[in-house]
């Protein structure tokens, strides 16, 4: 037999399984029904309906992409660029105009020109 998730509201609460036998909610690591001790071979989407191995709802549903409330997608690492691999851009003319008025300004100002 297979089991289901419950038809509780997305995002509300975390999801339930249903044993299709005899309706008990079953725990999600089990393999068998405790009430009636059916087994279960099976998970089934509670909006499309689809069924398969449970390794394939890993992530959520593969046929409609329904995921379990809170599931987020793990991010790719962020990529990290060394700074010797890093282009490097020549100073400004201008910034560095600036910086020579700037130096021959304190020349004259020490000098008392």
């Amino acid at each position: 037999m297979a089991r289901r998730r419950g038809a509780r509201e997305e995002g509300l609460a975390p999801p339930q399984f249903f044993c299709e036998t005899c309706g008990a909610e079953v725990p999600l690591d089990v393999d068998n029904c405790p009430s009636c001790g059916s087994t279960f071979t099976s998970v089934k989407c509670p909006r499309c309906h689809h069924e398969g191995p449970s390794n394939t709802f890993a992530v959520g549903c593969p046929s409609c992409g329904l995921t379990p409330p809170g599931f987020t997608a793990p991010r790719p690492a962020p990529q990290i660029r060394s700074a010797s691999l890093a282009p490097r851009r020549p100073p400004s003319l201008w910034l560095i105009a600036a910086l020579s008025a700037v130096l021959v300004g304190l020349v004259m100002l020490l000098l008392g020109v």
